[in-house]
């Protein structure tokens, strides 16, 4: 929907019908899927098992793409002006890298979102745009001029190569944070409580197991701060694919 030609996910344990659902995407070739059948014991390790399958992948594939994003599947590339990620891209082929910056979501009260509505439909509230966790950026780059990924938010690049903002300034290759947010041209959408339902039955969970001796994790209010309507444009079409008749 955003210009976005071929898709690598890797399934890590999933147990849902992502076999079912994935199917008809890998059949036309939209999407290749690896099973990543990995369980980190500690969260320490879980950089460990991501950043694996991430230079899995740039070794086996990396020379089929001018350009590779590693994101998760609660994040989004959202174009603010030119909607074709493809043509947006066109004015950072000279760096080897363009780290965008989080807009990170809250659940905006919804208990869970229903069956027959989207995530990104249902989900319209924000934390305010410079919340200092936006700092944290995701990557778009180019596999050939990268030696490897260590880090889920940014990549080592090889020798005179570096990654760039928005803004087409420069940070350290070893920073998965910028100096500021600035997502006038591009951003990431990180929903990272879901529901509300997910956030105490799953991501609550999660993190109590891996830090078992912390207080619960608990939602900060901020992410529910600022109502933010710029994913609407992109639900009627997304609704159609996914629940409308042929």
């Amino acid at each position: 929907m955003v210009g976005v030609e071929h898709f690598y996910l890797f399934n890590n344990l999933s147990d849902d019908q992502y076999l079912e659902v994935l199917e008809p995407y890998v059949q036309q070739g939209i999407v290749e899927l690896f099973e990543w059948n990995f369980v980190p014991k500690e969260h320490k390790n879980w950089t460990k098992v991501q950043c694996g399958a991430y230079n899995t992948l740039i070794k086996s594939q990396g020379s089929e793409t001018f350009w590779l994003a590693i994101i998760d599947i609660d994040e989004f590339i959202v174009p603010i002006k030119k909607q074709d990620l493809k043509d947006f891209l066109k004015g950072y082929e000279r760096y080897a890298g363009l780290g965008i910056n989080w807009q990170n979501y809250g659940t905006s009260g919804v208990y869970r979102i229903p069956e027959n509505q989207t995530q990104i439909g249902t989900l319209t509230k924000r934390a305010p745009e410079k919340l200092d966790r936006n700092r944290f950026v995701k990557s778009i780059f180019q596999p050939k001029k990268i030696k490897n990924v260590k880090k889920p938010h940014h990549c080592i690049y090889k020798k005179g190569w570096f990654h760039v903002t928005e803004n087409k300034k420069p940070f350290a290759e070893n920073k998965s944070l910028t100096d500021s947010v600035s997502v006038n041209k591009i951003r990431i959408n990180h929903y990272t409580y879901h529901d509300e339902e997910f956030f105490y039955t799953e991501k609550r969970r999660r993190v109590q197991e891996w830090f078992p001796e912390s207080l619960p994790l608990e939602m900060d209010p901020n992410y529910n701060e600022v109502e933010d309507s710029i994913m609407l444009r992109y639900v009627p079409e997304l609704e159609q694919r996914l629940f409308g008749s042929d």
